[in-house]
């Protein structure tokens, strides 16, 4: 399976032909410095305090469980829920022995397995975009969050893809392209509207947009050739005019002229008192 394939099926990782192609582009993706400097403001967003009890919803591999636990403390705990058994069978192999307040259970995000009023605070990162109902999945977040908890996500708009390149034609046809292979691909320009339609206060937006000036990690990270390949095999596009996109793009990084960016956005809600 490519990792074009593997981003789209992220809803359904116990069923992929070669899971660990997922978690190796969570991987690659959290080792980026703009993406712990997001992780970090969502975090900041929640208002945890010490003896809290918090959820991580899509928790992946728990690399965030685990450094939210640093901010419970041990009075406190962190529970990671995600749809994969596998996501969960990793997520607490590597937290093994590490003493901390922290669990992980599988669960559905349309319907999770707490009472109301359960949590201080909840997040959610890079799930809403996967999902069928993203706003069905914020208002049980926010049934599971006390009167006055945050409920926090983040997600980047895949349509705020930029590419530089000579023909303007043709590059706004690839980025429609690669967003358009992402289920809520506009998902965090609708942030404020779903948030405000699902009851919270005081809600908030930031958006962040991280540059990007290697073209091989933009390439990984939108999974373009993947998605190139696809567009001629439905007739969006000619074998042509990829080879030609593409060989501005290696010719651009070569020189290091090569250019991109995506905007993430971190949304926060406060559920009334």
């Amino acid at each position: 399976m490519n990792t074009q394939d593997a981003k789209r099926n992220f809803a359904q990782v116990d069923n992929s032909a070669d899971p660990q192609i997922l978690v190796q582009y969570l991987e690659l993706t959290s080792s980026l410095d703009w993406m712990q400097r997001l992780k970090q403001n969502s975090f900041d967003l929640m208002r945890i305090k010490p003896g809290d009890k918090v959820l991580d919803l899509g928790c992946g591999t728990g690399e965030d469980v685990r450094a939210l636990a640093t901010r419970v403390g041990d009075s406190g705990s962190v529970v990671g829920v995600d749809y994969s058994k596998l996501m969960v069978d990793e997520a607490r192999k590597r937290s093994e022995r590490l003493e901390l307040p922290v669990e992980f259970s599988t669960g559905d995000a349309n319907n999770l397995d707490f009472g109301d009023n359960t949590f201080n605070s909840c997040r959610a990162e890079r799930l809403l975009v996967h999902l069928e109902d993203p706003s069905g999945v914020l208002r049980e977040m926010k049934r599971v969050t006390k009167p006055g908890g945050y409920v926090v996500t983040l997600d980047a708009d895949w349509g705020t893809i930029t590419l530089d390149g000579s023909d303007h034609e043709l590059t706004d046809k690839v980025v429609r392209i690669v967003s358009a292979h992402i289920r809520n691909g506009w998902i965090g320009r609708q942030y404020y509207g779903i948030f405000k339609q699902a009851g919270f206060e005081d809600v908030t937006i930031s958006p962040g947009t991280i540059p990007v000036t290697d073209f091989s990690l933009m390439d990984r990270l939108i999974s373009l050739r993947p998605s190139l390949v696809l567009a001629v095999e439905q007739g969006i596009l000619n074998q042509s005019e990829v080879d030609t996109f593409l060989a501005e793009m290696e010719e651009r990084n070569s020189k290091g002229l090569f250019f991109s960016s995506m905007t993430g956005f971190i949304a926060c809600g406060r559920k009334p008192s």
